[in-house]
Formats: structure tokens, C-alpha cells, sequence
């Protein structure tokens, strides 16, 4: 109203699109009584309107980033406690296999079986990925030429016969430190994510690579980017004209088994997120409902050290002996119970302990004579690492091959500066579990 008192914020754009925000606050003057205009004041609040901004964003990465970490932790949990259970069933239907009568009805059974739980050691591993934690080693990679050549992929994804569309915005080389199989499943994923986001008829799918400058602006909003910062910065452009993306579904489409169009599809862009952050960068996603999604795969400033491939330590030749005898510590009474018969079967003697302080106990009466130890990094009452350190303690040159449900570079980090002679990833075939015992009992 004219004679009310009023408060009001205008932005202003100034040269190279600099903020002004200026707050008008102003008062009503009276002269005799009556009503004469208003008195007021403006004041420069950008700095204050930048630190609100920048709190904000804070705020919302800080949320993210524990609600990502909760979900990666509940991922790694239940991802380590299905490989358990896929140990006896992967490594039996593999012993069975192998065992019936080929080309009979229980053979072709037991293959079926063999597939299914290979399958499931796969969905597996992805919900490890998914934690950001499935490293292997990375290379500097010249994301332009490797985008054309996993071309015939992506046209093969194309099963709604939509426009595909490649585009370079360079014609310099374009590197980008990543694992080569940890790119090509982000970037597959994100474009049959694109795919089935599309109708029927009139589909597009533009991909494009690129390296530009990013300001702090262009960076706000971005998932899983606190690594990154303004500068030039490297990335692959993922867009579609379909469905589109509803504001709160955005928040949620790197969640687990998510999916706008129907439930618990899968992993796809939730393995992106994992594979992002393993590479310390970031994806933006911005869409419009009815008009289409554009997801932008970011990567940090190249020339960060490539990691080296994790190497397990040699193992000397033990002197021959007339038995070999394995020491089993592992707290899961399936995944114990398979591999003492595997191994009895291929001719080992076996001892077995349920728990960290039970194997200590079996090893420092029986050391003399036991070959090498097949030992469970995860255990409740006291973890594998701990259970090493006592091992070595009463026997330095014993052998040991640690098993996990958790990702390879998770474990051996956690053994740094400890020397073991392998790693054995669960869930494991027979096969595999045979040339470790094998490699801890050579002589």
C-alpha cells in the first residue's frame, strides 16, 4: 500500500554478467500530518547474497554427501554378506558342472545354476561400484577418440532407432585420467538411460565431448563435484529429447534401483555415480519435463597421477612336504564348509575356525605344521588384519590368502605395508580357490 513501510531485493547484471543485489528499505513521511512520500535507503547486500549462496550450497552438498554415504555403506554391507552366500552356491553348481555327465538333463541344470549365481556375483559387484571404491588402475585416456571407438556399442544400445548425434568440440586431444572399463560402463549406461527415456518415434540421443573453462556458477548443483574446481575441465554430454526428469526425481536418480518408469530396474546410474567419484569427479544432470534430460559426465584436470595396479606380494617356495595342510578362518559356516571340501577333495587336510581367536589359537598349536592359511578379512569379535598381525607374530613366514566380500582395492588398502600372498575376491569358483590354495603351499 502507498503509505505502508516496504522492503525490496533487485538484481542488477552488470558487465560480463556481474551480480548486484541491492536491498531498498523505505519508510513513510509525514509533513503536518499528511502523507509526503516515502524516505529510504539502498544497500549493497552482493556479498552477503554470494555468502548465503555459498552456505547454501555447502548445506546441500554436505546433505548429499551423507545421504550418499549411508547408502554406499548399506550397498558394501549387503553387497559383502550376498557374496557370502553366492560362495557355496557359485563354487557347488561349478564342482556339479563339472562333476555330472555332459549333455545330461542334471549337467544342463547345474550350468543354468552356474550362470544365475554368476549373474548375481555381477549385480554384486556392481552395488560395489556403486561405493566408488572398485579400483583397478587408471591411465590417461583420450576421451574423444574413446567415445568413437566404443561407437559400435552405442549404436547397438539403440533399440528405439533414434537419431544419434556425435559431436567433438575440439580437435586437440582431450585426456582425462579414468579406468578404461570404469568409463565405458558410465558412459553405456547413461546413453541406454537416454534410450529408453525416449518415445517411440522422433528419438535423439546427442552425444558430445568437450573440454572448456568452468566457472564456480557452472559448477553449483553438481553431484558428487566437491573434488573439482573452476578451471578447464573435461567432459562428456549425454542428451536426449524424451521424457524429461521431475525436479524431485532428480534428487533420487543415482539411489539404488531407482527408476521414474517403473521400479527396481537396476543399478545403471547409480554404478555412474560410483565410477564418478572413484575418479574424483562430478555429474550434472538438468532437465525439463516433456522436453528432455542432458546428463554431463565432469572430470577433474588431467595429469593427476595414473594409480598403479595393487601388486600382492611373491611367495617364496616352502619346502615339499608329504601333506599340505590348509588352516580355514572364516565366520561364515556355509562359505567354511565348502572350501574345507573342495580342498579335501583335491587332496588338502583342513583345519577350521569359526572366529579370529579360535584360528589364533588352532595356528599357534599347530604352525609347524600347517602349510599356509586361507583367512576372512571381515569377522566379527576381530577382523582379518588383526588376526594377521598375531599370525606373523608366531610365525613370520606363514602364507596367507585373505578372501573378502568387499572390493579388491578396499582390502588391500586396509593391508598396506602387510605381506600376503593373494587375495581371493567372493564369491569364488572352485578353480579359483584351488590355485590359491595351491600358490600359499607351493614348495
Amino acid at each position: 500500500k502507498a503509505h505502508d513501510e516496504f522492503e525490496q531485493v533487485f538484481r542488477f547484471l552488470g558487465v560480463e554478467d556481474r551480480e548486484l543485489w541491492v536491498v531498498c528499505l523505505a519508510h513513510p513521511r509525514q509533513v503536518e500530518g499528511h502523507y509526503a512520500g516515502h524516505v529510504g535507503m539502498l544497500m549493497d547486500v552482493t556479498e552477503r547474497k554470494h555468502q548465503d549462496a555459498a552456505r547454501k550450497q555447502l548445506d546441500e552438498q554436505t546433505r548429499r554427501a551423507d545421504r550418499y554415504e549411508s547408502l554406499g555403506l548399506l550397498a558394501s554391507g549387503i553387497a559383502h554378506d550376498f557374496n557370502n552366500l553366492l560362495v557355496p552356491i557359485l563354487g557347488g553348481a561349478d564342482r556339479l558342472m563339472r562333476e555330472l555327465p555332459r549333455g545330461g538333463p542334471l549337467q544342463k541344470l547345474a550350468t543354468e545354476l552356474t550362470e544365475a549365481a554368476s549373474q548375481a556375483s555381477d549385480l554384486s559387484s556392481q552395488m560395489l561400484a556403486y561405493t566408488g571404491t572398485m579400483v583397478t588402475n587408471h591411465e590417461i585416456i583420450d576421451i574423444a577418440t574413446f567415445v568413437k571407438d566404443i561407437r559400435d556399442s552405442i549404436e547397438a544400445a539403440n533399440t528405439k532407432d533414434a537419431q544419434l548425434i556425435f559431436e567433438c568440440e575440439s580437435h586437440e586431444r582431450i585426456e582425462v585420467t579414468a579406468n578404461p572399463s570404469q568409463l565405458r560402463q558410465a558412459i553405456m549406461n547413461i546413453v541406454v538411460n537416454a534410450f529408453e527415456a525416449l518415445s517411440a518415434a522422433n528419438g535423439q540421443v546427442r552425444i558430445r565431448v568437450g573440454s572448456r573453462t568452468w566457472k564456480a556458477q557452472d559448477l553449483e548443483g553438481i553431484h558428487f563435484g566437491q573434488g573439482l574446481i573452476p578451471g578447464p575441465l573435461s567432459y562428456v554430454e549425454i542428451e536426449d529429447n524424451g521424457e524429461g526428469i521431475t525436479t524431485d526425481d532428480i534428487e533420487r536418480v543415482f539411489d539404488p534401483f531407482f527408476s521414474a518408469r517403473s521400479v527396481g530396474r537396476g543399478l545403471g546410474l547409480a554404478v555412474v555415480s560410483g565410477i564418478a567419484r572413484n575418479i574424483g569427479g562430478g555429474i550434472k544432470v538438468s532437465s525439463e519435463v516433456g522436453s528432455g534430460t542432458t546428463i554431463t559426465l565432469v572430470f577433474p584436470a588431467a595429469g593427476a597421477d595414473a594409480t598403479l595396479p595393487i601388486a600382492v606380494a611373491d611367495v617364496e617356495s616352502r619346502p615339499e612336504s608329504s601333506n599340505k595342510r590348509i588352516l580355514i578362518i572364516d565366520d561364515e559356516r556355509g562359505v567354511r564348509d565348502f572350501m574345507a571340501t573342495m580342498l579335501d577333495l583335491s587332496g588338502f587336510e583342513c583345519m577350521k575356525a569359526a572366529d579370529g581367536l579360535a584360528g589364533i589359537e588352532l595356528f599357534r598349536e599347530n604352525h609347524i605344521s600347517i602349510d599356509g592359511v586361507i583367512l576372512d578379512l571381515t569377522m566379527p569379535t576381530m577382523d582379518g588384519d588383526e588376526v594377521l598381525d598375531y599370525l606373523f607374530e608366531i610365525d613370520s613366514e606363514v602364507n596367507v590368502l585373505i578372501t573378502s566380500g568387499f572390493a579388491r582395492h578396499d582390502v588391500l588398502a586396509r593391508l598396506a605395508n602387510r605381506r600376503i600372498c593373494g587375495f581371493l575376491a567372493k564369491p569364488f569358483k572352485e578353480s579359483e580357490l584351488l590355485d590359491g590354495a595351491k600358490k600359499i603351499c607351493q614348495g
